[in-house]
This record gives structure tokens, C-alpha cells and sequence, in this order.
């Protein structure tokens, strides 16, 4: 077991966050808690990076480095939000599209982060097919659209992170995939437009919902996750899913068990909320029953969903106990006691998940991806636990260092295609305090070559991750800070490699220069205040190229026979079933999606027109 965290009592500071208002002519500002990025990346400039000027006095290279360092955290602070403009209804996706995914779905994504059932889904496919016009359910529709797009997001994930080292086979794979995820996208976008359409007490309503939170964590802004949660949180409420034990005389047991699985899902995903967007938790650990019986018939992954849940409820305590606004502990004394009984309750949880720390810590163990995420999770949550106490700085670095390993570690595993999502949830999900405490020990010129080494492959993942995601994605901004710290210890490692006149490592990367980051056009500053207590489109990084071009649709046919499934070698494409396979009546057992009604698709989605099952109701298209 880890050694519990020891403290010092006189060093405990109460973790308080900040308003930071930007010069747009909007009064007030919006208040941040101590573990949002907003706040870590005003933090940092302030307490870490502005001072290295004084540090470097009457050195031209640093006195240019760190206010263009601050300006472009003063840039990423102030970058607009994406404002939804098209509020065309979404569009239902054709099922030649959907079938394919089906399967590849729920065999390797679905069951890490369990939105619907199989069974229950295939059935309203199936119903779905004889519904048109007023009879739609615009709740499947976004469920159908938001499965593709997941589905389509973790195998580009996969493509680009497998050939991160292949240049020349990078660019054109990531150009298609940005596109193919981007008209799905568009319609998700839509969905969120019209999420009145939502609100009414039904669990496929609640999961159409989640799956929108799934999607803006990845692609959108924390605003929109934020407030997609809580409408999801609000309409779960209204159902009593958080009661689902109680159901049992109403309901059969699979309906049950998918009423679990989503009750976790909800609640997992409100503690990423809650750190990255620095608002108290919607939902209580008091008002969700997690059942004691983790074993769930043996299923690994409904274990692990198990002790994420688990988890949850120690982060709660973590935030009531230590960051809320009217914390338990506000002294040192009660912090002391909180950090040490919280701690025993980490150390049980392990024991509990069967996660052996040391092996994990243990570069040349065979760890599964698995014990990996909870041990990334477990490593976040001890750094929360000691970062306001002053005195542990070497434990903060470790900690931090760790994260990091573990976060590179899971990258090189041999995944599965539902656990590159994975990687991707646990950066949107953490506060990266991490990241603070890293950098902080390296640019002060106490980190060693394997610290700077470790950076630079941090940022290199990241850069792979976030590739054609939109700038107010959380790790989008995550990846754009990261490049300005790696620019300052670039450097500063280079003015001491000119004081010492001697050899010394230096990261490089083609992109970690400050003055290569995009700067917002609004140009806009930003000012703080201490406290005691559709699309603009900014940002789609990738070209600007048509969504719809024929080729495009060709590369979705030939995907869509390439995912892979667990159980399957990475290099041996699963084959799918005929279409007939999953019983969709009116498709041949032989016809692929065609490239015809794909163009057709994705041209009648960017007008927004309606799909009437056979082909886009043009009349409507040209009337918008």
C-alpha cells in the first residue's frame, strides 16, 4: 500500500478559487474554483511563470519569453465560447450507416462507459425504422447520430495514436477522419440546440442526454458539458434512476440492469464536472445506491464501472471535506484528520479492486489497461488530497510524475478500441493539478533529463489526442497551455545550457514555440479579482475543407469494415456481419452503404434537411 500522506498542520491552505473577468465589455466575470484549468492556467502564470523574469534579470530571451508567454495565457483565458446558431432539428442517420456500428460499439465501447443496452437499443432500431415525421423519436435520433460519432471518434483516436510515429501516413488519415466525425458532430450539435426535446421523464430521453455529455466533453466546451449534465442530471431525477433498486417488482431484470449502469455512468461523470468546471456535485452519494456486489458475474468491465462509482463517492468527500465553499475542514487540525481518514478509505477502495500500486508503479509489469485507469484515477485523487498543504512539494512532484507515467504508460498498452476513449475521458475528467507541479519542478531547473523527457512525450500524446478537435475542448486547451509551458522550459533550458557553456538536453518539438500558438482575433486582455471564498466555430482545427465530398463517403464504407472488437489482433480488421445479420428489414444482405445515399446524407445534413428514410426531403432543404 501507498504510504498515507503525513502533513503539516501550519501549512494548510484552504484551496479558494478566483473571478476572472475579460475586458469585453461584460461586467462581473465568472468565478472559478481552485482545480478548473481557467484557474490553474492563471495560477501558474502568475505564481510560476511571471516571476522567472525577475529570476532572469537582464536577459533579452526571457524578458521576451514571459510576457508572450502571459499574453498567450491571457488569449487562451479569453477565447469565445462556441455559440450553436443552426437550430434545425437533428437528423436521423441512415440505417446503413448505424447497422455497421452496432456491433463494434457495444462489443468494445459501450461496456467501459455502458450508455445503453444492446438489446433495448437494436429494439427502438428496429421500431424506429417504421417512424417518420411527428412519430420520430428524436430521442434515438440523437442516441443513433451520437453512437456513430463515438464509434467513429475512438477509431480515429486509435489510427492516429498507432501511427504517431508515421508522418507521412498522418496528415491525409487525420484530414478524413476530421471530416467523417465532424458531420456527425454537426448533428449532435443540433440535438443540443433542441434539447427541450428532452426533457420529458424517460429513461431514453436520460440517455440521449448522457451520450451529449459523452460527446461535448470530447469535442465541445466545459460550458456545454456543464449544462448538458444538468439537464441530464434533472431528467434522471424526474424518472427516479438513481432509485433503480427499487424498480424490481416494475420492470424485468436487464431493464435493471441498464438503469444501473446509467445511474454509475451519471454519477462518474458529475465528479468530472465537478473538478473541471469547479461547481459542487449534482448528485449525492446519499441518493445513488452502488451496489455491494461488484462481482457482476465475472464481467471485467462491470467491475471496473463498480469501483469507478466507488470512487465517485470518495471524491465527493474529497470536495465536501476540502474544496467546497463551506468546507468540513477549515482548519488545519480538521484538514489533518480529513486527508488521513480519507486516505484509509483509498487504501481500502484498492485493496477492494484488487490493484496492487507497486506493480503498477513497476515500468516492466504487465498491468491491464484497466488497473491502469483506476490507478491514474487513484493518483489524481492523492494529489488532490496534499496539494494545499505547502509543505509537500516533493510529494506533489511525485505524485504528479506518476500520473503522468501511468497516463503515457496507458497509451503504449495494447488497448482495446473502447479503451482509447479511455484516455481521452481521463484528461477531461481530471483536474490538472498535475501539470502544475510538474512543470513548476522542471522549470525551476530541478527536474532531470528523464523529467524533461516526460514532458515532452505529455505533450506529444496530447497533441495526438486532441488533433482536429475544437479549440474550447477541454484538452484542446489542456494541449495549447501545455505548449506554452513546454516554449518557457525550452527557454529557459536554453539560457542555461549558454550560462554553462556545456551540452545539456533540450525538448524539441515543431510546435512548442509560444509565438506558434494561434492567438484569438478578439485580442482581448483579461484581469482578475481575488475571492475570499453553433457555431462560431473557433476552432476546428483542421482545414476548412468541404464535409461532403464523395471521397469521404468511401473512406466511411471502408471504416466501417475496419473497426476492430476485443478478442480480434489489432491488425486483423474485424469483418461484420451481413446487414440482415441484426434484422434490418429493407437492406440487402449484400448492400454496403453506398457512397450515393452516404453523399446524400451528408450533403442533406450540412443543409439541414430532414431524412425521410429513403432520401432528404429537398423541398424543406431549399426552403432553408
Amino acid at each position: 500500500m501507498a504510504p498515507p500522506p503525513q502533513v503539516n498542520i501550519a501549512e494548510f491552505r484552504k484551496p479558494v478559487g478566483q473571478f476572472l473577468s475579460v475586458q469585453s465589455g461584460i461586467s462581473g466575470g465568472r468565478y472559478f474554483g481552485p482545480t478548473c484549468l481557467e484557474f490553474l492556467m492563471h495560477d501558474m502564470d502568475t505564481l510560476v511563470i511571471q516571476p522567472l523574469q525577475d529570476s532572469w534579470l537582464e536577459n533579452k530571451t526571457m524578458g521576451e519569453v514571459v510576457p508572450l508567454a502571459h499574453h498567450k495565457i491571457e488569449c487562451l483565458l479569453g477565447r469565445d465560447d462556441e455559440l450553436i446558431q443552426d437550430g434545425s432539428a437533428p437528423t436521423s442517420p441512415p440505417y446503413s450507416v448505424l447497422e455497421p456500428m452496432i456491433e463494434p460499439y457495444f462489443a468494445a465501447i459501450n461496456p467501459y462507459f455502458p450508455v445503453w443496452s444492446k438489446e433495448n437499443f437494436v429494439r427502438l432500431a428496429l421500431a424506429s425504422q417504421y417512424s417518420e415525421g411527428p412519430d420520430e423519436d428524436h430521442a434515438f435520433v440523437i442516441c443513433s447520430n451520437n453512437l456513430i460519432l463515438m464509434t467513429l471518434a475512438a477509431n480515429s483516436l486509435r489510427s492516429r495514436l498507432a501511427r504517431q510515429m508515421q508522418s507521412t501516413h498522418r496528415s491525409r488519415s487525420s484530414s478524413v477522419d476530421s471530416d467523417l466525425t465532424r458531420t456527425f458532430l454537426t448533428n449532435a450539435k443540433r440535438a443540443i440546440k433542441n434539447t427541450e426535446l428532452l426533457l420529458s421523464p424517460r429513461l431514453i430521453n436520460v440517455q440521449a442526454l448522457l451520450s451529449l455529455c459523452v460527446v461535448a466533453q470530447e469535442h465541445l466546451s466545459s460550458r456545454l458539458f456543464k449544462m448538458l449534465f444538468g439537464l441530464a442530471a434533472q431528467c434522471a431525477n424526474s424518472i427516479g434512476l438513481h432509485q433503480w433498486d427499487h424498480a424490481q417488482d416494475q420492470v424485468s431484470e436487464d431493464d435493471i440492469l441498464e438503469r444501473q449502469n446509467v445511474s454509475y455512468c451519471l454519477y462518474i461523470l458529475d465528479k468530472a464536472v465537478c473538478w473541471t468546471t469547479g461547481r459542487s456535485p449534482s448528485i449525492s452519494k446519499f441518493d445513488v445506491h452502488i451496489t455491494s456486489d461488484v462481482k457482476r458475474n465475472g464481467d471485467r468491465a462491470a467491475v471496473q464501472l463498480v469501483a469507478r462509482a466507488r470512487l465517485a463517492e470518495i471524491e465527493e468527500t474529497i470536495y465536501s471535506d476540502i474544496y467546497s465553499y463551506k468546507p468540513r475542514a477549515e482548519s488545519g487540525e480538521q484538514a489533518q484528520a480529513a486527508v488521513s481518514k480519507i486516505d484509509l478509505q483509498l487504501q481500502q477502495w484498492l485493496l477492494e479492486s484488487g490493484i496492487n500500486i507497486v506493480d503498477v508503479q513497476d515500468t516492466g509489469a504487465q498491468v491491464p489497461p484497466t488497473n491502469l485507469e483506476l490507478s491514474i484515477a487513484f493518483y489524481s485523487l492523492r494529489l488532490l488530497l496534499v496539494s494545499s498543504f505547502q509543505d509537500r512539494g516533493l510529494e506533489r512532484v511525485e505524485l504528479a510524475r506518476k500520473y503522468i507515467k501511468l497516463l503515457l504508460q496507458l497509451r503504449q498498452s495494447a488497448l482495446e478500441l473502447g479503451q482509447y476513449p479511455v484516455l481521452s475521458r481521463l484528461l477531461a475528467s481530471h483536474p490538472a493539478l498535475y501539470l502544475k507541479e510538474f512543470f513548476a519542478h522542471v522549470v525551476s531547473g530541478r527536474g532531470d533529463d528523464s523529467d524533461l523527457q516526460l514532458l515532452q512525450s505529455f505533450v506529444d500524446m496530447l497533441q495526438t489526442i486532441t488533433e482536429s478537435r475544437e479549440e474550447m475542448a477541454h484538452n484542446t486547451r489542456l494541449h495549447d497551455f501545455s505548449l506554452v509551458l513546454l516554449s518557457v522550459v525550452n527557454a529557459t533550458q536554453s539560457q542555461v545550457r549558454n550560462r554553462q557553456k556545456g551540452p545539456q538536453p533540450s525538448l524539441t518539438s515543431s510546435k512548442c514555440s509560444v509565438s506558434t500558438l494561434p492567438t484569438p482575433g478578439s485580442g482581448t486582455s483579461l484581469h482578475h479579482h481575488s475571492s475570499g471564498d453553433g457555431d462560431h466555430d473557433n476552432g476546428n482545427r483542421s482545414n476548412r475543407t468541404s464535409l461532403f465530398q464523395e471521397a469521404h463517403a468511401h473512406e466511411l464504407a471502408k471504416l466501417t469494415s475496419e473497426l476492430v472488437v476485443p478478442g480480434m489482433v489489432d491488425d486483423d480488421p474485424f469483418t461484420f456481419p451481413e446487414p440482415a445479420g441484426l434484422g434490418f428489414p429493407g437492406v440487402a444482405a449484400n448492400n454496403d452503404c453506398s457512397t450515393d445515399e452516404l453523399v446524400a446524407f451528408m450533403e442533406g445534413l450540412e443543409r439541414g434537411s430532414p431524412f425521410d428514410g429513403t432520401g432528404f426531403l429537398s423541398s424543406t432543404a431549399e426552403s432553408r
